[in-house]
């Protein structure tokens, strides 16, 4: 077994101070303090742990952020001499631990100094096993040199704009600024807008630098790359300047981008918070929560979700592409099965088995009666009534409205954007059309869709070949109708067919953005839909006039390189308002 572990590790990022050739004999553990293992979700280390069981089922149950699947929660192994390790290498079988790539191997008292006296590292709340208690006497040595460290950033920063805050809307009126960008490595999608806004500042001109994690179970200490890049500007995608302790000096201009409604953000003391040197990039176009959060409206700029034309574009296929992705009708989507989403979700509930079930029935009759008329709850209040009128119904109400509430605001609108799409499918194949093509990863599991069923598309030129190859791409998010795709779409030139979303609830309406049947076709129902389809597969001149426009239209203010113009050209114009109000 050891050597096949060896072999393992020489491929493995996280295993730091182990020398395969020392076999010293094993030092005993008899006389040293142990600490047994306790359930924890907090970040822990496992000291001389030899127990293969007990690891692999600390590994299975501890909080992974599945619903993040780039950040993950790391553990720590920890061995206090190479000698104990290679019997650890003899004694379990490593590869069940290594799946999930968070296990971080720690071999030797100076490695485990040198591995958290990185700012990224996350230093572990628990140790447990043998010589726990020396163990965190060296981990609290760390942490006071980290706090020192951090301390003396902080005063450095602080120093630095304090003597300099001054040039920073100088550079910014002269076109020189300085601009730092958060790479957040949890989301791809917002890993892919910083790295493209990133390259339109580029292109543009601008001198840019990239905060990001090292990997998946690091984390950004933004205190350090601001004192490191001296940047006079800091772009960061759902993050404002105080949602973390150690925040940006008062002088920089913070530019938050919120593409998401989180309750950190959409929260009335926080907007009290900002200063005049905080602006917000605003994806929900039509929605008026932030102002009314309090945020000033001269600080809040429209920009919706963008896309990379650079990549987004049309291509010159091969003749193979060209068969792989020819398509009369695409339909894209990252989940589709609401099946095992209903499934996934009612066991999140920790509740009687009756009452569960009955939120299981509550959820199937919803999206059959769905499936019949069309009619959903897109506002999470109208959703959780009908959940507890029907509990009521069946008597079993033995449920909180706190337990139900915080279940619906977890499942609301997975639930929904997953019903949707598939409704939309089942719309489309039931119209008998059959040159059509199904993206995604979920439409592989479900029976009735597998003749259309083409995996998952890689993002990027994969994806706008897809899109290119297209006659009509259809829209399908529940929610807002601006968004991505529908740039992505216009920009690798097919015609778009966006789903509508009644005015009131659209927090992102693409009608403020494109022209209805000259940039792109909103369809409204059922009927409108099949209708549009047949339409526009029978009147080509009629569909290239509309991919023609809606592309021009696409070029000039949804791509990367537009939105970041806009936001410099808002930024800069706000600089030299304040800088003429101080001269008056």
């Amino acid at each position: 077994m050891q050597y096949e572990n060896k072999k393992l590790l020489e491929r493995y990022a996280y295993v730091y101070g182990w020398n395969a050739d020392d076999e010293d004999s094993v030092c005993r553990q008899a006389d040293s303090d142990y600490r047994k293992y306790e359930e924890t979700q907090k970040v822990f280390l496992l000291s001389d742990i030899l127990d293969g069981s007990l690891l692999k089922e600390i590994e299975e149950n501890t909080n992974l952020f599945e619903n993040l699947p780039h950040k993950k929660i790391p553990i720590y192994l920890y061995f206090s001499n190479n000698s104990i390790f290679n019997l650890f290498l003899h004694k379990v079988k490593i590869e069940p631990l290594l799946k999930n790539e968070r296990v971080v191997f720690l071999i030797g008292e100076r490695i485990l100094g040198q591995y958290f006296e990185d700012m990224q590292t996350l230093i572990p709340k628990e140790v447990f096993g043998y010589h726990y208690q020396k163990v965190r006497n060296k981990l609290n040595e760390v942490i006071r040199i980290r706090n020192n460290r951090v301390a003396e950033t902080i005063k450095e920063a602080n120093d630095f704009y304090r003597e300099n805050g001054h040039k920073v809307r100088e550079h910014i009126i002269s076109g020189t600024p300085r601009i730092l960008l958060i790479k957040h490595r949890f989301s791809q999608v917002i890993r892919n807008h910083t790295r493209d806004c990133n390259d339109a500042l580029k292109r543009l001109g601008y001198n840019t630098f990239v905060s990001e994690e090292k990997s998946d179970i690091s984390r950004i200490y933004r205190i350090v790359d601001i004192n490191k890049y001296k940047p006079d500007i800091i772009i960061d995608i759902d993050e404002l300047r105080y949602s973390y302790r150690k925040q940006a000096p008062s002088e920089i201009i913070y530019v938050a981008w919120v593409q998401d409604d989180y309750p950190h953000i959409m929260n009335e003391e926080m907007a009290k918070r900002l200063g005049r040197n905080d602006y917000l990039m605003n994806h929900f176009i039509s929605d008026n929560r932030l102002v009314n959060l309090g945020y000033s409206k001269d600080r809040i700029l429209d920009a919706t979700i963008c896309a990379n034309a650079e990549v987004y574009k049309p291509y010159n296929l091969t003749d193979d592409e060209k068969s792989m992705y020819q398509a009369d009708i695409c339909l894209l989507s990252h989940n589709a099965d609401f099946d095992k989403f209903i499934e996934e979700s009612v066991g999140w509930l920790s509740v009687d088995e009756t009452v569960s079930e009955a939120v299981r029935q509550f959820l199937i009759s919803y999206c059959k009666d769905f499936k019949q008329n069309g009619e959903a709850s897109r506002q999470k209040e109208v959703f959780l009534n009908k959940m507890i009128s029907y509990l009521e119904e069946v008597r079993q109400n033995a449920i909180s409205r706190d337990v139900l509430e915080n279940f619906v605001n977890e499942i609301h609108n997975g639930l929904h954007l997953r019903l949707y799409r598939q409704t939309l499918a089942d719309w489309i194949l039931g119209a008998g059309y059959t040159n059509v093509k199904l993206w995604g990863e979920e439409w592989t599991h479900l029976e009735k869709f597998k003749l259309y069923a083409m995996g998952e598309a890689e993002n990027g030129e994969t994806l706008s070949k897809i899109l290119q190859s297209s006659k009509i791409v259809i829209g399908n998010n529940f929610f807002v109708t601006a968004c991505a795709r529908a740039w992505e779409s216009m920009l690798s030139g097919t015609l778009y067919m966006s789903n509508d979303v009644p005015e009131k609830e659209d927090k992102a309406n693409i009608r403020k953005i494109m022209t209805e049947n000259e940039n792109l076709v909103i369809f409204h129902d059922k009927t409108d839909l099949l209708n549009k389809i047949d339409f526009y597969l029978k009147h080509e001149d009629e569909r290239r006039r509309i991919v023609e426009k809606g592309r021009k239209k696409a070029l000039a203010t949804t791509t990367s390189d537009a939105t970041m113009k806009k936001v410099m050209e808002f930024v800069t114009k706000s600089m030299e308002e304040q800088r003429g109000a101080e001269d008056c």
